[in-house]
């Protein structure tokens, strides 16, 4: 196992960041609380996407979704079975074109009265589940 411990994938274009995704290591059913230090980031064999973010400049040409392909293909390198994040912000539709499902975990009310825990699980290239 690697020892990816977070993942910053910046798209930039003449030194202008129009795009961004954080994701590092998770392990367990419950997000992170927010504005508490992590714990050890390079131990669990999941992600939690963290922030996502596309400048409205580039908004419809399917960068978030280049971005969120990118971090499955790193993450399946490397033998992560599933990646979490929370959707905000009445984002649920974009991520569940990504392969993310709607858990009925409650999480904590710092990430909003809209939060909705959300998972994807991993698949090798033959389709059978990484363990």
């Amino acid at each position: 196992m690697s020892t990816f411990t977070e993942k910053l994938v910046c798209l930039s274009r003449t030194g202008h960041v129009f795009a961004y995704l954080l994701a590092h290591r998770w392990n367990g059913n419950s997000p992170p609380k927010l504005y508490t230090q992590l714990p050890n980031l390079g131990v669990g064999d999941q992600l939690f996407l963290h922030d996502l973010a596309v400048s409205k400049s580039v908004r419809g040409n399917k960068v978030g979704s280049q971005l969120v392909a990118h971090l499955i293909e790193a993450a399946k390198s490397i033998g992560i079975r599933e990646i979490q994040l929370v959707s905000v912000q009445n984002s649920q539709a974009f991520w569940r074109t990504q392969g993310f499902v709607a858990t009925e975990k409650s999480i904590c009310d710092e990430y909003g009265e809209d939060a909705v825990l959300m998972k994807r699980r991993l698949t090798a290239q033959n389709g059978s589940p990484l363990r």
